[in-house]
Protein backbone atom coordinates (compact mmCIF):
# COMPACT_ATOMS: atom_id res chain seq x y z
CA UNK A 1 0.00 0.00 0.00
CA UNK A 2 1.42 3.53 -1.10
CA UNK A 3 3.13 5.62 2.09
CA UNK A 4 1.83 8.37 3.28
CA UNK A 5 -1.63 7.18 3.79
CA UNK A 6 -4.53 8.57 6.37
CA UNK A 7 -7.05 6.21 7.24
CA UNK A 8 -9.20 7.33 5.30
CA UNK A 9 -7.29 6.98 2.17
CA UNK A 10 -6.28 3.74 2.83
CA UNK A 11 -9.94 2.70 3.49
CA UNK A 12 -11.08 4.16 -0.21
CA UNK A 13 -7.56 2.42 -1.47
CA UNK A 14 -8.75 -0.90 0.02
CA UNK A 15 -12.35 0.03 -2.00
CA UNK A 16 -10.60 0.47 -5.83
CA UNK A 17 -8.59 -2.71 -4.87
CA UNK A 18 -12.23 -4.59 -4.51
CA UNK A 19 -14.21 -2.63 -7.18
CA UNK A 20 -11.32 -4.06 -9.67
CA UNK A 21 -11.56 -7.29 -8.19
CA UNK A 22 -14.87 -7.61 -8.63
CA UNK A 23 -14.65 -6.44 -12.21
CA UNK A 24 -12.72 -8.95 -12.85
CA UNK A 25 -14.50 -11.51 -11.30
CA UNK A 26 -17.83 -10.46 -13.08
CA UNK A 27 -15.82 -10.47 -16.35
CA UNK A 28 -14.72 -14.20 -15.72
CA UNK A 29 -17.57 -15.27 -14.44
CA UNK A 30 -19.88 -13.85 -17.78
CA UNK A 31 -16.99 -16.18 -20.24
CA UNK A 32 -17.65 -19.51 -18.65
CA UNK A 33 -21.54 -19.01 -17.04
CA UNK A 34 -22.88 -17.30 -20.12
CA UNK A 35 -25.78 -19.28 -22.41
CA UNK A 36 -26.58 -18.61 -25.85
CA UNK A 37 -29.81 -17.40 -26.77
CA UNK A 38 -31.75 -18.45 -29.42
CA UNK A 39 -33.01 -15.41 -31.68
CA UNK A 40 -36.58 -15.41 -32.09
CA UNK A 41 -36.05 -15.72 -36.14
CA UNK A 42 -34.26 -19.45 -35.68
CA UNK A 43 -37.61 -20.67 -33.20
CA UNK A 44 -38.23 -22.39 -36.22
CA UNK A 45 -35.67 -24.24 -37.77
CA UNK A 46 -34.07 -27.83 -38.39
CA UNK A 47 -30.81 -29.55 -38.15
CA UNK A 48 -29.26 -32.30 -39.59
CA UNK A 49 -26.97 -34.80 -37.71
CA UNK A 50 -23.52 -35.73 -39.14
CA UNK A 51 -22.53 -37.35 -36.27
CA UNK A 52 -23.90 -41.00 -35.65
CA UNK A 53 -24.06 -44.91 -36.16
CA UNK A 54 -26.54 -47.21 -38.64
CA UNK A 55 -29.50 -45.55 -40.57
CA UNK A 56 -28.83 -42.29 -38.25
CA UNK A 57 -25.05 -42.09 -39.68
CA UNK A 58 -26.79 -39.59 -42.61
CA UNK A 59 -30.18 -37.93 -44.20
CA UNK A 60 -31.57 -38.30 -40.39
CA UNK A 61 -32.72 -34.60 -39.29
CA UNK A 62 -34.44 -32.82 -36.16
CA UNK A 63 -36.92 -30.30 -37.58
CA UNK A 64 -38.01 -27.87 -34.57
CA UNK A 65 -40.73 -25.13 -33.56
CA UNK A 66 -41.11 -22.91 -30.45
CA UNK A 67 -43.59 -20.20 -29.72
CA UNK A 68 -43.99 -18.33 -26.79
CA UNK A 69 -47.47 -17.73 -24.87
CA UNK A 70 -47.03 -14.07 -23.92
CA UNK A 71 -49.99 -13.79 -21.86
CA UNK A 72 -48.47 -16.73 -19.68
CA UNK A 73 -44.55 -16.42 -20.69
CA UNK A 74 -44.52 -20.00 -21.54
CA UNK A 75 -42.78 -21.54 -24.29
CA UNK A 76 -43.90 -24.38 -26.36
CA UNK A 77 -41.45 -26.55 -27.92
CA UNK A 78 -41.75 -29.45 -30.98
CA UNK A 79 -39.38 -31.56 -32.47
CA UNK A 80 -40.05 -34.01 -35.38
CA UNK A 81 -37.55 -36.24 -36.89
CA UNK A 82 -36.95 -37.26 -40.38
CA UNK A 83 -34.95 -40.20 -42.21
CA UNK A 84 -34.09 -38.80 -45.63
CA UNK A 85 -37.43 -36.52 -45.96
CA UNK A 86 -39.72 -39.29 -43.99
CA UNK A 87 -41.22 -38.71 -40.59
CA UNK A 88 -39.65 -41.26 -38.07
CA UNK A 89 -40.18 -41.88 -35.04
CA UNK A 90 -37.25 -42.42 -32.55
CA UNK A 91 -37.23 -44.92 -29.25
CA UNK A 92 -36.30 -41.85 -27.25
CA UNK A 93 -34.35 -39.20 -27.04
CA UNK A 94 -32.65 -37.05 -24.58
CA UNK A 95 -32.53 -32.75 -24.63
CA UNK A 96 -30.13 -31.11 -22.67
CA UNK A 97 -31.23 -28.94 -20.26
CA UNK A 98 -29.54 -26.30 -18.08
CA UNK A 99 -28.89 -27.41 -14.41
CA UNK A 100 -31.06 -25.76 -12.36
CA UNK A 101 -33.96 -26.60 -14.52
CA UNK A 102 -36.50 -29.21 -12.54
CA UNK A 103 -39.13 -31.31 -12.84
CA UNK A 104 -41.60 -28.24 -11.90
CA UNK A 105 -40.15 -25.80 -14.95
CA UNK A 106 -41.23 -29.65 -17.59
CA UNK A 107 -45.07 -28.30 -17.26
CA UNK A 108 -46.01 -30.63 -19.73
CA UNK A 109 -45.58 -32.96 -22.22
CA UNK A 110 -47.52 -35.19 -24.89
CA UNK A 111 -45.36 -38.74 -23.28
CA UNK A 112 -43.32 -40.02 -20.45
CA UNK A 113 -40.36 -38.45 -19.66
CA UNK A 114 -37.55 -39.49 -17.39
CA UNK A 115 -35.35 -36.28 -15.62
CA UNK A 116 -34.46 -34.30 -15.54
CA UNK A 117 -30.62 -35.80 -14.35
CA UNK A 118 -27.07 -36.90 -15.91
CA UNK A 119 -26.93 -39.29 -18.63
CA UNK A 120 -24.02 -40.84 -20.09
CA UNK A 121 -21.02 -42.97 -19.27
CA UNK A 122 -21.20 -44.23 -15.85
CA UNK A 123 -24.87 -43.38 -15.22
CA UNK A 124 -27.77 -45.49 -14.72
CA UNK A 125 -29.25 -46.36 -17.67
CA UNK A 126 -26.27 -45.89 -20.13
CA UNK A 127 -26.85 -49.46 -21.88
CA UNK A 128 -29.66 -47.54 -22.92
CA UNK A 129 -28.11 -44.77 -24.52
CA UNK A 130 -25.57 -46.60 -27.18
CA UNK A 131 -22.49 -44.55 -28.30
CA UNK A 132 -23.54 -41.44 -26.30
CA UNK A 133 -20.09 -40.58 -25.31
CA UNK A 134 -20.47 -37.21 -23.15
CA UNK A 135 -22.11 -36.60 -20.19
CA UNK A 136 -25.75 -35.03 -20.63
CA UNK A 137 -27.99 -33.51 -17.84
CA UNK A 138 -31.18 -33.43 -19.71
CA UNK A 139 -34.24 -34.63 -20.39
CA UNK A 140 -35.45 -38.46 -21.54
CA UNK A 141 -38.40 -38.47 -23.77
CA UNK A 142 -38.69 -42.24 -23.58
CA UNK A 143 -41.29 -42.84 -26.28
CA UNK A 144 -42.13 -43.08 -29.63
CA UNK A 145 -43.85 -40.01 -31.82
CA UNK A 146 -43.55 -38.34 -34.79
CA UNK A 147 -43.44 -34.76 -32.89
CA UNK A 148 -42.56 -34.06 -29.43
CA UNK A 149 -43.95 -31.10 -27.74
CA UNK A 150 -43.64 -29.95 -23.88
CA UNK A 151 -44.34 -26.95 -22.29
CA UNK A 152 -41.91 -25.20 -20.07
CA UNK A 153 -41.18 -21.49 -18.73
CA UNK A 154 -37.70 -21.56 -19.65
CA UNK A 155 -36.33 -19.62 -23.26
CA UNK A 156 -34.44 -21.25 -25.65
CA UNK A 157 -30.86 -21.38 -25.96
CA UNK A 158 -28.24 -23.62 -27.41
CA UNK A 159 -27.15 -27.03 -26.26
CA UNK A 160 -26.92 -30.70 -26.76
CA UNK A 161 -29.58 -33.30 -27.91
CA UNK A 162 -29.15 -37.47 -28.19
CA UNK A 163 -31.64 -39.46 -30.47
CA UNK A 164 -31.72 -43.83 -30.29
CA UNK A 165 -33.91 -45.79 -32.83
CA UNK A 166 -35.57 -49.11 -31.67
CA UNK A 167 -32.90 -50.74 -34.21
CA UNK A 168 -30.04 -48.96 -31.60
CA UNK A 169 -29.05 -46.25 -34.34
CA UNK A 170 -28.18 -43.39 -32.93
CA UNK A 171 -27.22 -39.75 -33.87
CA UNK A 172 -26.35 -36.49 -31.96
CA UNK A 173 -25.17 -32.82 -32.52
CA UNK A 174 -21.53 -32.21 -33.67
CA UNK A 175 -21.05 -29.80 -30.62
CA UNK A 176 -22.05 -32.90 -28.36
CA UNK A 177 -20.18 -31.89 -25.00
CA UNK A 178 -19.12 -27.97 -26.01
CA UNK A 179 -20.36 -25.23 -25.20
CA UNK A 180 -21.16 -22.67 -27.24
CA UNK A 181 -19.53 -19.52 -26.82
CA UNK A 182 -20.91 -16.01 -27.47
CA UNK A 183 -19.99 -14.07 -30.29
CA UNK A 184 -20.24 -16.69 -32.62
CA UNK A 185 -21.30 -16.47 -36.36
CA UNK A 186 -25.40 -17.69 -37.09
CA UNK A 187 -23.51 -20.58 -38.85
CA UNK A 188 -21.70 -21.72 -36.43
CA UNK A 189 -24.18 -22.81 -33.55
CA UNK A 190 -26.59 -24.19 -36.80
CA UNK A 191 -24.15 -26.72 -37.42
CA UNK A 192 -23.15 -27.77 -33.59
CA UNK A 193 -25.95 -27.16 -31.33
CA UNK A 194 -30.15 -27.24 -30.97
CA UNK A 195 -32.89 -24.77 -29.19
CA UNK A 196 -33.10 -26.28 -25.30
CA UNK A 197 -34.56 -24.79 -22.44
CA UNK A 198 -32.47 -22.05 -20.78
CA UNK A 199 -31.34 -21.33 -16.69
CA UNK A 200 -34.25 -19.08 -16.84
CA UNK A 201 -37.28 -17.58 -18.32
CA UNK A 202 -36.86 -14.93 -21.01
CA UNK A 203 -38.49 -12.77 -22.99
CA UNK A 204 -39.65 -12.94 -26.70
CA UNK A 205 -35.52 -12.26 -28.31
CA UNK A 206 -34.29 -14.72 -25.79
CA UNK A 207 -32.10 -14.15 -22.86
CA UNK A 208 -28.39 -14.30 -21.78
CA UNK A 209 -27.85 -16.15 -18.41
CA UNK A 210 -25.98 -13.17 -16.93
CA UNK A 211 -24.65 -9.50 -17.88
CA UNK A 212 -22.62 -8.74 -20.20
CA UNK A 213 -19.07 -7.80 -19.53
CA UNK A 214 -19.65 -4.15 -20.76
CA UNK A 215 -22.95 -4.28 -18.37
CA UNK A 216 -21.39 -5.49 -15.50
CA UNK A 217 -18.04 -3.12 -15.80
CA UNK A 218 -21.13 -0.42 -16.29
CA UNK A 219 -22.80 -1.00 -13.05
CA UNK A 220 -19.56 -1.65 -11.17
CA UNK A 221 -18.28 1.80 -12.46
CA UNK A 222 -21.36 4.14 -11.22
CA UNK A 223 -20.72 2.07 -7.61
CA UNK A 224 -16.65 3.16 -8.04
CA UNK A 225 -18.08 6.98 -9.07
CA UNK A 226 -20.16 7.48 -6.14
CA UNK A 227 -17.62 6.13 -3.86
CA UNK A 228 -15.36 8.69 -5.83
CA UNK A 229 -17.84 11.59 -4.93
CA UNK A 230 -18.04 10.20 -1.09
CA UNK A 231 -14.36 10.95 -0.93
CA UNK A 232 -14.38 14.25 -2.49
Amino acid sequence: MPEGMDDVDRTFFKLKLATAALILSVIGATSVMADVAVPASSWNGSYAFTDGTGNFASGTSVNWAITQNTSTGEYTYAYSFFDNGHAVSPSHFILEVSSSFTSDNLISANGSTEGPRWWGPGYPGAAGNPNLSEDIFGIKFDYEATTYTFVTDRAPVYGDIYVKKRSNDTAWNDGLGSEPTLGGSASYYASNWVPRPDTISGTSTGVTAVPSPAAAFAGIFLIGGGILRRRR
